[in-house]
């Protein structure tokens, strides 16, 4: 498991700096990786946040804005030096790893967030970000066989419908898809959308940006989603209506300072804070244990899952990379009573969380509080690469 950065530095506002606005890009493939190039162009936009965990392959040579030197290189470095050749004032923050592994500080704030994925997790996962975080976000897909792009825009308010609000049962059961730009299946086939049909999805969609950015809702598709077919050029555009049913909760965060690092506050400080039982990170598991799928051996840790350590993934039996999560001691948060005095005094980085992530902490009969743990970004400041302390293990009784 590679860490993620989770250092928060300063945005250094330019004196001349007429246009403050930040715009989060997810996804640097076939659609990105045509909007970077656009969005570096764009007189609005001061800061671009550059998300994406892969590196450009040569097979995406005929479907991606990208140079033949590109290749092997990690796609969000490749797309912050175009950027800057574009626009060598433009501020660049390239993060390479998955959307979901991303501390929420890091785009909090954002002007706004622009979907260039193809899996239907992520943008589900984005779907909620924005809504707790209140950030509009645009969402944009091609379909190469049918020849159609589709751009959605969503804002951000109480009677607003989200990506959820349109989706059936049949397609929560799909969250499970692979698709072949996973990198669950890096051996799939490519998606083969041809680059003409990316920048045209990419167009529409920095158009429906700059209008966002603006605040020009009146003109904006807000609500809609805008398709277009290639073969036919038929343009349709669909209305959607908030649900009152809707699975997502439109739920909105008001998110307050922790007053402390990763590294220096501990779990017991943050159980002390008012309203504080429990604490969990939203959408993410803890883990007590780990078993090796090679030899079968076990190990506890007190960890969030999706942030084990390489040492921690590795089996001290078999000395193979096999260690995962058991199960059965998942938990979705921690709580003061069942944890030890020695656990309540590890600082929050030996759990697994870092600078930048947004932790919530409830008390039963109390609404959650919801704790920003080091700098505050608010989209002016940004994410470094830095390694993880190895935790301590637990050991066995």
């Amino acid at each position: 498991m590679t860490a993620l950065s989770t250092e928060i530095r300063e945005n250094p506002q330019r004196a001349d700096d007429a246009s403050p606005f930040s715009v989060c890009i997810v996804g640097c493939g076939n659609i990105g990786s045509a909007v970077v190039a656009m969005m570096a162009r764009s007189q609005a936009v001061s800061t671009l946040i550059l998300i994406d965990p892969d590196a450009y392959e040569a097979r995406n040579l005929s479907g991606q804005c990208i140079l033949r030197t590109d290749v092997g290189r990690p796609k969000v470095r490749a797309m912050a030096a175009l950027a800057h050749r574009i626009n060598p004032a433009l501020d660049v923050v390239p993060i390479a790893a998955r959307v979901e592994d991303v501390p929420l500080g890091a785009v909090r704030g954002v002007t706004a967030l622009l979907s260039c994925l193809d899996s239907r997790g992520p943008r589900l996962y984005l779907n909620r970000t924005c809504q707790r975080l209140g950030i509009p976000w645009i969402d944009a897909g091609v379909d190469p066989d049918l020849h159609l792009v589709r751009v959605n825009v969503y804002r951000q308010g109480p009677d607003e419908p989200c990506l959820e609000c349109a989706m059936s049962p049949v397609d929560y059961a799909a969250l499970s898809a692979r698709h072949p730009c996973d990198r669950a299946t890096p051996d799939a086939a490519p998606t083969n959308a041809p680059a003409s049909l990316g920048a045209l999805a990419a167009s529409l969609m920095v158009v429906e940006a700059d209008k966002v950015v603006r605040g020009d809702w009146d003109d904006a598709a807000a609500r809609r989603q805008v398709t277009f077919c290639t073969r036919t050029h038929r343009h349709v555009v669909t209305a959607f209506d908030r649900r009152e049913d809707c699975l997502s909760g439109h739920e909105h965060w008001d998110v307050l300072p922790l007053g402390g690092s990763a590294r220096t506050t501990t779990l017991r400080q943050v159980l002390d804070a008012p309203n504080g039982t429990t604490v969990r990170i939203a959408g993410r598991a803890f883990t007590r244990a780990l078993v090796c799928a090679d030899c079968g051996a076990t190990r506890s840790v007190l960890r969030l899952e999706s942030r084990l350590t390489a040492a921690q993934s590795r089996c001290r039996r078999c000395g193979q990379p096999g260690m995962v999560p058991v199960a059965s001691q998942q938990l979705e948060r921690l709580d003061a009573p069942s944890l030890s005095d020695r656990h309540l005094a590890w600082p929050l980085a030996r759990v697994g969380l870092r600078d930048g992530d947004i932790v919530s902490v409830a008390r039963e009969g109390h609404p959650d509080a919801h704790l920003l743990i080091g700098p505050d970004c608010a989209g002016n400041e940004t994410s470094r690469n830095h390694s993880d302390p190895a935790p301590e293990e637990i050991p066995h009784a």
